[in-house]
């Protein structure tokens, strides 16, 4: 780090601060107001007395290069007496992002010439002088407090050491706030600290997504008389709040398992916590650290905080909660609006009191740009109620970091510009300083047939993941495609399987995305226009083209929906997730691949014999199946393995299937034996509204969802069914009779999709239910009025609009991604209900009439077939 020599050191403390993302040139980003905060923060601590020294570490976006901030930007930290000190720039752009940015805090350890060092956020606005914990912390060694209130000292004048070498404080949801902590600064402790978070950034990539381990967290198992604490009341023994994988875990383990000296605030309560006096660092386990540990409940640090402050509402007698105010999210002063808080510094003058917190904070700014003579000098267009993104995201979401770690990784763990220079592959063409541009190179990598299975290469041969070297794809399946059915358009479906696999990249998926394509009886054309084409192929889309029907009468939603199961012949994947394409994906489900197909360390880890809510991982089966509403196994989402022989079998039972049925009276169906299997009790299927019988009587059941239920249960005997919060687990015994293993309860799945970084109300269940929208029915975005679309993401962010303007919003972008925003027509949304050609549901009578046709044509159905005598053949990919 290199400190500014214009303002040196005055204290033995010190707030330090931290400004990343720097100078980015992402067009939604602006710094500004998080470099202002920090001169109000550090305004509105010397008005209440602090001698501390104030410090800001500015992190320059990697996207710009400049070395320094403004020359303006750097004369206003100055002279409001604010040290700089610069810190390396990350060395790409994929490696600045919230979690990377987050690790910096920790630099303050490096800060060794001050005895002690206060973080803070800078969105935290202080109410009144803060020193005070860092004097009763190194209360030995320091002089009397300088806070206006009654001090507790020793015989000779000294503050009492109320307060262990670090400080902590329980926020809500965490036991130990990335925001707001105190740290006793060493620089060997320091590089000690950086091992730490190597050592865990390597193991996490030995784990399947999200790579965390949660009952070991940063390398230790919480011992069950040590539980965390969050101040609602929240504890447990496992590393799961808020953050954990991230600062707010890593604070947690350096301080109070690596330091070992660690007073934590929780409310009116402080717990300490300190080494075993026999404790050498290295006779034990991290797993089994000696520690002791009292809590004291004295409210003992009540008389150092704010004298009951009016504008504190929470905790007003607990210090050090009443000394401060955190103005995260929409909170934040600088997404207010300038207007409103000039009128409101005119009707109150200087009347704190009577202000909101966003009012103070405006005040403070204006202020404190008085006491400097800068008032004329600094614009304020930064304050815009238009929020904007910072340029390194919100939060350190499992997907950010797994993307992160991937491409350290692949560098060989280097992450700043001044170390070893990063090996220049395909990311030489990634223009670091143009945010959205688009890499041709990485386009190639996915135009490749899915035929050619000799040259079908992954470029992750130097990847130390273990996943990154298996091959699993996503496949989506377009019917009737180029019908000349008046009414009807697939290209809803083709630009709906862009966006999926838009958001799948977006959010760090790894795995190929393949559009199975059948192109409608009704025409001449053998493939999809060019411009169709190109678009599949620039956003990194494998086009499979699959058999014509021979007549239009086969083509009907039931028998498109028995295509689905072609995904069996894609034998170069290990998995293949089959997704409707109406699935709007929220976020990464690569995990659903990690777990059904584990890492050697996660196989052994998943074979633990441990308690429940003490097991590391856990796997699922080759198979999976979700069950919905009214199905116990959607055809909407499920995961197969693939094998030719076994793509085979299914034609084989497809095929014995409807030669029985039309034996059978209408509805040419036995509810009782369904496609091969008696169910019988206890062996009952259940859906997830809670119905449940042992009948194939389910919706779909004559269709695929009744094919996939009985393929993945009763024929291959091995598979996972979710159903809500609970995994069904179904293998075969060594005699080959279906057994029901233990099912996996608790949310498994919770710690790996999107439910936690969501949030409970933007939540539609557990894992993997909260990991996509499906688009069924009248809620089809291409069925929407395309104005209305346009308007809304004109004037929303992407987070505020509802899922249809969501999915708008990201074809949008995905075709600017590739410079097609201007050649590709959107009149396919037309603002009513178009009816695909094959239809909308396997109805009895859609069926019979399917089956009837195809036996009085020898049961074949397809173009090639038409002068071939075989019955059921292999169906070859074109």
């Amino acid at each position: 780090m290199t400190f500014d020599p214009h303002v040196p050191q005055k204290s033995r403390y010190a707030y330090a601060f931290l400004l990343g993302g720097a100078l980015s040139d992402k067009s939604d980003s602006d710094y500004r107001g998080g470099l202002f905060s920090t001169i109000v923060a550090a305004h509105a601590l010397r008005r209440q007395g602090s001698t501390a020294d104030m410090i800001i570490m500015v992190q320059l976006s990697v996207r710009s290069n400049a070395t320094n901030l403004p020359q303006q930007e750097e004369d206003l930290l100055r002279r409001s007496n604010i040290r700089i000190v610069y810190i390396p720039k990350f060395a790409h752009p994929k490696l600045e992002v919230f979690y990377s940015l987050q690790l910096e805090k920790f630099r303050i350890l490096l800060l060794d010439g001050y005895s002690r060092v206060t973080y803070l956020d800078n969105d935290i606005l202080p109410y009144c002088n803060l020193d005070y914990l860092m004097e009763l912390s190194d209360g030995d060694k320091g002089t009397t407090t300088t806070t206006t209130t009654t001090t507790t000292s020793t015989s000779d004048g000294k503050p009492k050491r109320l307060l262990q070498d670090n400080v902590l404080m329980a926020f809500k949801t965490e036991p130990s706030s990335g925001g707001f902590f105190v740290l006793r600064p060493s620089a060997k402790d320091y590089e000690r600290l950086q091992q730490v978070i190597l050592q865990k950034e390597q193991r996490g990539l030995e784990l399947p997504y999200p790579h965390f381990d949660e009952i070991e967290g940063w390398g230790t198992i919480i011992p069950n008389d040590q539980p965390w604490k969050t101040l609602l009341g929240q504890t447990g023994t496992n590393w799961t709040w808020h953050g954990a994988n991230c600062d707010q875990g890593l604070l947690l383990y350096w301080t109070k398992f690596i330091q070992k000296k660690v007073s934590i605030i929780i409310g009116h309560t402080i717990e300490q916590w300190t080494s075993h006096p026999d404790d050498d660092d290295d006779s034990h386990s991290h797993h089994h650290p000696p520690m002791l540990g009292y809590v004291d409940s004295s409210n003992a640090l009540y008389q150092f905080g704010c004298s009951t402050p009016s504008r504190v509402r929470w905790l007003r007698n607990a210090a050090p909660y009443n000394s401060f105010t955190h103005l995260t999210g929409r909170s934040k002063p600088w997404h207010g609006n300038l207007t409103e808080y000039q009128h409101a510094m005119a009707i109150k003058k200087d009347q704190l009191d009577s202000m909101t917190d966003k009012e103070l904070w405006f005040w403070l700014l204006q202020d404190a740009l008085k006491n400097i003579g800068m008032t004329e000098n600094v614009s304020l267009d930064f304050i815009s109620s238009e929020t904007r993104q910072p340029a390194v995201g919100r939060a350190p979401s499992f997907a950010q970091m797994a993307l992160f770690l991937r491409y350290k990784s692949k560098h060989g763990w280097k992450q700043y510009e001044y170390e070893k220079e990063v090996e220049e592959d395909d990311d030489n063409n990634d223009n670091s300083n143009s945010a959205g541009h688009h890499n041709e190179q990485d386009d190639n990598k996915h135009i490749q047939p899915v035929t050619d299975r000799n040259n079908n290469n992954h470029n992750n041969d130097d990847d130390d993941d273990w996943h990154s070297q298996q091959k699993y794809a996503y496949a989506f399946l377009l019917g009737g495609a180029r019908s000349e059915k008046p009414g009807s358009d697939y290209r809803g479906g083709l630009y709906s399987v862009v966006v999926a696999a838009h958001l799948l990249r977006k959010h760090g998926s790894q795995a190929d995305v393949v559009l199975m394509v059948q192109i409608s009886a009704e025409t001449d054309h053998t493939a999809l226009p060019d411009q169709e084409e190109k678009l599949l192929q620039m956003v990194g889309i494998k086009i499979m083209y699959i058999p014509k029907f021979s007549s239009p009468k086969y083509e009907c939603f039931y028998s498109l929906m028995m295509e689905k199961f072609r995904i069996l012949s894609l034998i170069e994947y290990k998995r293949v997730m089959y997704l409707d394409y109406d699935v709007m994906p929220r976020c990464n489900m690569d995990y659903l691949f990690h777990l059904s197909d584990p890492s050697p360390t996660s196989l052994r880890l998943s074979e633990e014999k441990e308690p429940p809510h003490r097991r590391r991982f856990f796997r699922l089966k080759e198979n999976v199946g979700v069950a919905f509403k009214s199905d116990p196994a959607n055809g909407g989402i499920f995961i197969l393995t693939p094998n030719a022989d076994d793509f085979q079998h299914i034609q084989r039972i497809i095929h014995q299937k409807e030669v029985h049925a039309l034996k059978l009276p209408f509805p040419h169906w036995n509810e009782t034996i369904g496609w091969g299997h008696v169910i019988q009790s206890p062996d009952i299927w259940r859906s997830l509204w809670g119905r449940n019988g042992t009948s194939w009587s389910w919706y779909g059941a004559v269709a695929d969802q009744g094919l996939l239920y009985y393929w993945i249960k009763y024929v291959k005997k091995s598979v996972s069914l979710i159903i809500k919060h609970e995994v069904e687990q179904w293998e075969a015994n060594e005699h080959g009779v279906l057994e029901r293993e233990e099912d996996l309860n608790g949310n498994a799945l919770d710690q790996y999709g999107c439910a936690k970084d969501l949030g409970p109300r933007k939540q539609l269940g557990p894992s993997p239910y909260s990991d996509f929208v499906h688009l069924t029915g009248r809620s089809k975005p291409w069925n929407s009025n395309r104005e209305d679309l346009e308007q809304a993401i004109q004037q929303k962010k992407f987070k505020d609009c509802n899922d249809r303007e969501k999915w708008y919003f990201s074809l949008v972008e995905a075709l600017k991604e590739v410079g097609m925003h201007e050649t590709i027509s959107m009149d396919f949304i037309l603002g009513k209900d178009e009816i695909p050609a094959v239809g909308i549901a396997p109805s009895y009578q859609q069926m019979a009439q399917y089956l009837i046709y195809k036996r009085r044509n020898g049961w074949r159905q397809y173009e090639k077939e038409r002068d071939e005598p075989d019955v059921i053949r292999s169906l070859t990919v074109k």
